[in-house]
């Protein structure tokens, strides 16, 4: 193995003891050599390029930065959101966003001369490109750091003084429509997934990744996806697609994989508002879904909480029942927080909680929901508080 690879291998194991959510992207997308690249690049499918002369002198923090910065370009799907702004510039913007969101994340060390532009990591890449059509000597500038091949670049006339010419013309062939949405739908995908991860190892981290996983969320759900999907999604952030994680001791700090035949979660707990406000034609659409998405996580068990104002029944199942047919029981009125507080005390190291309600029942504080990660699947759009991660539940 070169020395170029050896130093991408060091500095994705870097990233795996302590970002989630970079280094569960790093391993989702291609990392391919090409000497066509000066430096590093990607391109509409999510392949990264690399020039192994350049990686070599990079340290392992600037090759981290380098690689969490193709990864935002992804995240951010860049390529496919050029339009009909000057590449050059569009570039330039890109990069300033993701610059200034690592710097702020503390994430590996800045290369020297990259592109900088103060609170860009608060704004768009449209809105910073907006700001420096307004600045004519940013709009002639060309660097050395040209990283993102668009969709269709290979279509479009060469420019000569573009260090990514040949690139483009390479790996910037248009995609079509079907190609490009699966990618985007990919994308999307494999984002919300690392989101999740992240999430579970966010406490104690800085204000700053906060409000950067909740960007990078919106961003996500900017496209419409019917609740279940991003029920699905939220869910498979917990199964690796050729081993199975479980729930480490709280001891430990990392999700190690155990070697299983199918991907597989392990214990999910249900918890369903039985208050009488969930109408029968909701109740058994919300559980043919979940039942779906349980064929396809495979639970080790299935634990259903049916809760009014207090719990007022539990059921127990495993893969084997499924589909699991959902009778409510109950019927008075509504507080949901005994569900979390149930959980907290009898099931601390489940892998998720999914609370089905209509949103009329006070909500827990900070400090009680944050032992399980929770899904809240609301039928109304009543406000919710900040910290708690809700869908809005339809019958479509």
């Amino acid at each position: 193995m070169g020395n170029a690879k050896n130093k991408i291998s060091a500095a994705r194991m870097a990233l795996a003891l302590t970002e989630p959510f970079f280094s569960t992207l790093l391993f989702k997308y291609p990392l391919l050599e090409d000497k066509t690249i000066l430096t590093t690049a990607m391109d509409a499918r999510g392949q990264i390029f690399y020039n192994p002369k350049y990686v070599e002198i990079l340290t392992t923090q600037e090759l981290i930065f380098v690689l969490c910065h193709e990864i935002l370009h992804i995240v951010y799907q860049h390529s496919f959101r050029k339009g009909k702004r000057d590449h050059k510039l569009w570039n330039i913007a890109c990069d300033a966003v993701i610059n200034e969101t690592l710097i702020a994340l503390n994430i590996g060390t800045p290369i020297k001369s990259c592109v900088l532009y103060p609170d860009a990591n608060q704004l768009s890449a449209d809105k910073v490109y907006e700001k420096l059509l307004k600045d004519k000597k940013v709009k002639q500038q060309w660097y050395d750091g040209a990283d993102i091949i668009n969709d269709g670049d290979a279509d479009k006339p060469i420019d000569n003084s573009d260090p990514l010419k040949d690139a483009r013309q390479k790996f910037g062939q248009k995609l079509n429509e079907s190609e490009r949405k699966s990618v985007e739908i990919s994308e999307k995908q494999n984002t919300s997934e690392a989101l999740t991860l992240a999430r579970l190892r966010s406490k104690g981290r800085s204000e700053a990744y906060g409000h950067f996983l909740r960007r990078v969320e919106n961003l996500v759900m900017e496209e419409s996806y019917p609740w279940y999907e991003s029920l699905l999604q939220f869910m498979r952030g917990f199964v690796d697609q050729e081993q199975s994680w479980k729930r480490p001791n709280r001891r430990f700090s990392v999700y190690l994989p155990t070697t299983a035949r199918f991907p597989s979660m392990g214990k999910i707990i249900v918890g369903i508002d039985s208050s009488g406000s969930i109408t029968e034609e909701e109740l058994a659409f919300f559980a043919a879904h979940l039942n779906d998405i349980f064929e396809q996580c495979r639970p080790e068990s299935v634990t259903v909480l049916w809760c009014d104002f207090e719990i007022c029944g539990i059921n127990e199942y495993t893969l084997d029942d499924v589909p699991i047919k959902f009778e409510s029981i109950g019927g008075g009125g509504t507080d949901m927080r005994k569900i979390t507080q149930w959980v907290n005390e009898n099931e601390p190291l489940a892998d998720v909680c999914i609370i089905f309600t209509d949103g009329d029942t006070p909500f827990p504080e900070p400090e009680e929901d944050d032992n399980v990660p929770t899904q809240w699947v609301l039928t109304s759009d009543v406000e919710v508080p900040n910290h708690l991660k809700v869908l809005r539940f339809s019958l479509n």
